[in-house]
């Protein structure tokens, strides 16, 4: 990201939406969070999926001691770099953990002064004791393999490796760890800056698209006819029905967020509501597939003669829809539920 991007995104908060408020988070609603991430996925994606990796450090912050809380926060601008992959092994030692890996992408590995990375304790247990490991930029390198990127080339995920780090036990985080800070946006289930956040910023990807198909179609006049593209009734009738398709899919999320949000003003939001949220997103990252997918047929060849913000938009939500295909049980777990059955699915 350019620095002034950076800049401007710190100052607004962006990286800091789930984090505890002496983290220096702002006061927001989760139906507030979920519009900037559709706000930011129409403006630019990358900022967006900062956003949404920077949540991992938050999220670890509110079962931190309030000691060591801020430390990751203080001084520092963001965004916060994320990784799911199980890359690197800890080894014990005294006070913490010694961390050596390869982790073969991490969001904002050239921009985050702190990242969240997975790691697993060396030991002869049958079940593997999996941690999130904070660690600062200067424990990690970065091995340039995002350049070649066709989408989300922003983010800059490019490979890191960790040749041998001290991590304390405070900051190898287990999510068996009872939470210090106990706030709304703190009882929102982890996961939720996965699918759902995405499923935000791929409204405002769609939403984007209809913005520039709509201005190409009003100007455009075909090669291959002659005759003004905003007088073919197709045309007339994709644009009819992308626009109420965008604000259906907003106001579903919107609905969504303010359900889990009623629940967690008083606790942790139940399993149907839970189970509301994962199945909601998850048609929601789909529907906008399919519809970024029409407007480019819609933009006819115009959007291949150069980069257009449709091309790139048609890149963007499918990598983005890729990515979540990693957390798609949690939709079949709605089902289930649903069917009476249990969700059967840890992170539910």
């Amino acid at each position: 990201m350019a620095p002034d991007v950076v800049m401007a995104a710190h100052e607004a908060g962006v990286f800091r939406l789930f984090a505890p408020l002496d983290c220096g988070a702002p006061v927001v609603t989760f139906p507030e969070i979920m519009q900037i991430f559709e706000d930011l996925g129409w403006a630019d994606p990358t900022v967006a999926w900062h956003a949404g990796n920077s949540a991992a450090i938050a999220f670890v912050a509110a079962s931190l001691p309030d000691d060591v809380r801020r430390v990751p926060f203080e001084g520092t601008v963001g965004p916060f770099g994320f990784s799911v992959v199980q890359g690197g092994t800890l080894t014990p030692a005294e006070g913490g953990y010694v961390l050596e890996g390869r982790w073969p992408f991490l969001t904002g590995a050239m921009d985050a002064p702190w990242a969240a990375i997975n790691a697993v304790v060396r030991s002869d247990d049958a079940v593997p004791d999996v941690r999130l490991c904070l660690v600062p930029s200067i424990a990690w390198t970065v091995e340039h393999t995002w350049q070649h990127a066709v989408a989300m080339r922003g983010t800059g995920s490019h490979a890191i490796t960790v040749a041998s780090a001290f991590v304390p036990e405070v900051f190898a985080h287990s999510w068996a760890r009872p939470r210090t800070v106990d706030a709304a946006v703190q009882r929102l289930p982890n996961n939720v800056t996965g699918p759902v956040t995405n499923a935000a910023i791929s409204v405002g990807i769609a939403r984007r698209s209809v913005d520039e198909v709509t201005a190409l179609m009003a100007s455009k006049v075909s090669r291959a006819d002659g005759l003004a593209v905003r007088d073919k009734l197709r045309m007339q009738r994709e644009l009819s029905a992308a626009v109420v398709e965008v604000a259906m899919l907003h106001a579903g999320l919107q609905d969504m967020a303010a359900s889990v949000w009623t629940a967690a003003l008083t606790g942790r939001p139940p399993a149907p509501v839970r189970g509301h949220m994962w199945g909601t997103a998850y048609v929601t990252i789909d529907r906008c597939r399919e519809l970024v997918g029409r407007l480019a047929m819609v933009g006819t060849s115009a959007l291949y003669s150069h980069r257009n913000p449709v091309e790139a938009a048609l890149r963007d939500v499918h990598a983005i829809a890729a990515a979540m295909e990693t957390f798609r049980d949690l939709q079949e777990g709605h089902g289930r539920l649903l069917l009476g059955m249990k969700p059967g699915v840890p992170a539910f």
